[in-house]
């Protein structure tokens, strides 16, 4: 298996991501407070978190140019354009979105996949 040459960061967690499945391995965004959230559908994430902190504790960010698991919330292949659903979960990009990074594996929904975390500039 390939290593994970991820970029990380730590950020507090202002939402509880503590509890099976409620953050760990989703595209997250930084409130106005600075604090970590998970991102939604048009939304353009700081990156995927990476385990499960309770609020007001630290949480490791992959960011980008990170290869990460992800949270999948629908189906793509090997090399497709991967975008955010409303629960901060991976989806294939479709016009209109903000691409976020490739599928290293296939994806299909409430599994995990490997994706390169790499955003691009502007929306597909």
């Amino acid at each position: 298996m390939p290593s994970n040459l991820a970029h990380h960061q730590s950020f507090v967690a202002t939402t509880d991501f503590s509890t099976s499945g409620s953050g760990q391995y989703r595209f997250v965004k930084l409130d106005t407070a600075g604090g970590l959230v998970l991102a939604g559908n048009g939304q353009s994430p700081i990156g995927v978190l990476q385990d499960a902190p309770s609020s007001g504790q630290p949480g490791s960010v992959a960011g980008p140019g990170s290869r990460t698991p992800i949270q999948c919330g629908g189906s793509f292949s090997i090399g497709d354009r991967i975008s955010c659903d409303a629960n901060g979960k991976a989806i294939l990009s479709v016009s209109g979105d903000f691409i976020l990074g490739r599928a290293i594996t296939a994806g299909a929904s409430s599994t995990l996949a490997d994706i390169l975390f790499q955003p691009e500039p502007s929306k597909m």
